[in-house]
C-alpha cells in the first residue's frame, strides 16, 4: 500500500524521451535525357579489340601511302647520313691527306735529286779546278836537269844500282836520258874482280835504307835494282 501512496492513487504512467524528428531527404533530380546516337554497324574496316578501335587503312589509300612513305624515309635517312658521312670523310679528310703526303714525297724526292746533282756538279768542278791547277803547275815549273858524276874512289856508302855495263859509253847514253827527266846519277868504275861500270840513282848510310829505296824504284827500271857497297 505504500506504493499506492506514492502514486497518490493515480495510475502508473510510462514516460519516453522525445526523439528528434527525422528529416526527409530531398527527392533525387530526374535523370537527364540522353540522346541516342546511331551506332554504325561494324564493317570489315573496323576491328573490335579490348582497346580503342583503330582503322586499318585500305590498300592504296592515302593513309597507307603516308605510312609507307614514313617507313621509307625512316630507312633512307640513316643510309643517306652514313653515305654522306663516308664521302665527306673520303673527300674532305682522307683524299686531301693522301694528296698532301704524295706531294710532300714528290717534293722531297725532287729536293734530294737537286742536292745530288749539285753535289755532283761541285765535285766535278773541284776535280776540274784541281786538274787545271796541276796543269798550270806543270806548265809554270822549270825543267829540272839531273847531274852525272863519275866516282874515283870508294866511299864506304851503299848505292842503289839500276844498270851495269863493260862500256861506260853505254851508261853515258843512259845518264843523259835520265838527266833529262831530272834524275841525278853517279857511275861507279870497275873495282876488285868486277870489270863493270855501274849506274846508281842514290846512296845511303845503311844497307836497310838503300834496300828500301831500291824496292820503291824497282817498278821504274825494267832491268831491276840492287844494292852495292862501294
Amino acid at each position: 500500500m505504500a506504493q499506492d501512496d506514492d502514486n497518490f492513487g493515480l495510475p502508473d504512467l510510462n514516460f519516453k524521451p522525445l526523439e528528434p524528428k527525422k528529416q526527409t531527404p530531398p527527392p533525387p533530380p530526374p535523370p537527364a535525357k540522353m540522346e541516342k546516337k546511331p551506332v554504325a554497324p561494324p564493317t570489315a574496316s573496323r576491328v573490335q579489340t579490348a582497346g580503342p578501335i583503330k582503322a586499318i587503312p585500305k590498300p592504296g589509300s592515302k593513309v597507307e601511302e603516308k605510312s609507307n612513305t614514313s617507313v621509307i624515309i625512316g630507312i633512307a635517312v640513316p643510309i643517306l647520313l652514313l653515305v654522306g658521312g663516308y664521302f665527306g670523310y673520303l673527300y674532305l679528310y682522307k683524299k686531301p691527306k693522301e694528296k698532301a703526303a704524295i706531294e710532300a714525297a714528290i717534293a722531297k724526292e725532287a729536293a734530294d735529286k737537286l742536292k745530288k746533282e749539285q753535289d755532283e756538279a761541285a765535285r766535278l768542278a773541284k776535280l776540274k779546278e784541281e786538274e787545271e791547277a796541276k796543269l798550270r803547275t806543270v806548265a809554270e815549273a822549270k825543267p829540272v836537269i839531273g847531274t852525272t858524276e863519275m866516282l874515283t874512289a870508294p866511299t864506304g856508302r851503299f848505292y842503289v844500282i839500276v844498270a851495269s855495263s863493260v862500256d861506260d859509253d853505254l851508261l853515258a847514253d843512259e845518264t843523259q836520258r835520265m838527266s833529262a827527266k831530272g834524275v841525278s846519277t853517279k857511275i861507279i868504275p870497275p873495282f876488285g874482280k868486277w870489270k863493270y861500270f855501274r849506274l846508281t840513282i842514290s846512296d845511303h848510310d845503311t844497307f836497310a835504307l838503300a834496300q828500301s829505296n831500291a824496292d820503291e824504284a824497282k817498278a821504274q827500271y825494267p832491268g831491276g835494282t840492287w844494292v852495292l857497297r862501294y
